[in-house]
């Protein structure tokens, strides 16, 4: 099964100086209406608040058709792992000197990419929306941690199930330096706060799509 998704780190209040990305408006009722692909994170210096994205994001997550029992009481597809990329050097601040400066600071010399792997779920209550929470390892600026994330599950007019959430992340813990400025004098938080909204869409993967790509959804590294 496959997933592509649509990641946000940030809130709306952090548009503020940035023109690049605008957070889209959830309404009460999801229509069916087809959304680009997009991951954006947000965070603040002690001056001002940026925000920066990509529209390039790549989910593969594998069904779990032998837990038929575990999806009727879930009420969603049960999946068996799940893995999320996104290119650095994808990622667009706006503004060319900050796009460097981030590029600069994830080391997308060395590291190219940032990954989530999912290794397992947990459904907290059934419905639209319902909850989940989500143990996993992401991989950032060439450093892991693990990682629970907590999401809420909605579903739209066609059927279709989105998953949206959010986790504040201390760059600290995966030895970034956040950015400074004129002897200190400008620097940036450490702390961001991610947002998802991704687009849940079962396909089973009958050819061994994951394992030929040499992604595996359940391997833990």
């Amino acid at each position: 099964m496959f997933f592509k998704s649509r990641l946000y780190l940030g809130s709306a209040a952090a548009i503020a100086g940035c023109a690049g990305f605008i957070p889209p408006v959830h309404s009460a009722l999801l229509e069916a209406v087809a959304e680009p692909d997009v991951v954006w994170f947000t965070g603040a210096s002690n001056i001002r608040h940026f925000i920066c994205g990509s529209q390039t994001v790549t989910v593969l997550t594998k069904a779990a058709p032998n837990q038929a029992e575990r999806a009727v009481t879930d009420g969603i597809p049960a999946v068996s792992g799940a893995t999320l990329t996104l290119p650095v050097l994808s990622l667009d601040c706006g503004l060319a000197k900050m796009n460097h400066d981030l590029l600069e600071t994830l080391g997308s010399d060395r590291n190219p990419t940032i990954n989530f792997r999912l290794w397992d779920y947990v459904v907290l209550t059934r419905g639209s929306p319902g909850s989940v929470r989500m143990n996993g390892l992401l991989r950032l600026a060439g450093k892991e941690q693990t990682m629970v994330i907590y999401g809420n599950v909605f579903r739209r007019t066609d059927g279709e199930l989105r998953l949206r959430g959010e986790r504040i992340i201390d760059v600290r813990d995966f030895g970034i330096q956040a950015p400074k400025r004129f002897f200190g004098m400008f620097h940036v938080r450490n702390e961001i706060t991610v947002h998802f909204d991704v687009a849940v869409k079962p396909v089973m993967d009958l050819g061994g799509v994951l394992a030929t790509t040499g992604i595996d959804p359940e391997a833990r590294q």
